[in-house]
């Protein structure tokens, strides 16, 4: 899951579509995945790529519901530069962090 495709947002949709691409030549199925569906089968695993947006937030409710794993994968948006450059921005996702991010890092199966 990915809150956007758009190539405009950034390097993440570039990087989430070209790793779509290479996983559906490997795996039979490989689900739409700007889709912000809480109802995802149960035999699915979920792959979150970034933070602060929606699909943590799916990800965590589908696991804590119905047990489905995840993986978290930040691309790069923990790193302390963002911290000294937008210490605005850094403090309202601070508050976001303590208020549900946290809790979706530290339930994720794995963090890339």
């Amino acid at each position: 899951m990915v809150h956007s495709t758009d190539l405009e947002t950034g390097g993440v949709a570039k990087a989430v579509l070209d790793l779509n691409k290479t996983l559906a030549q490997r795996i039979n199925l490989i689900e739409d995945i700007c889709n912000p569906r809480e109802n995802i089968s149960i035999d699915s695993h979920i792959i979150v790529h970034g933070l602060w947006q929606w699909p943590g937030v799916v990800a965590y409710k589908n696991w804590k519901r119905r047990k489905i794993p995840f993986l978290v994968f930040p691309h790069g948006m923990l790193d302390p530069w963002f911290k000294t450059t937008f210490p605005l921005k850094h403090f309202k996702k601070q508050l976001y962090w303590w208020w549900r991010q946290g809790r979706i890092l530290s339930n994720a199966h794995a963090v890339c």
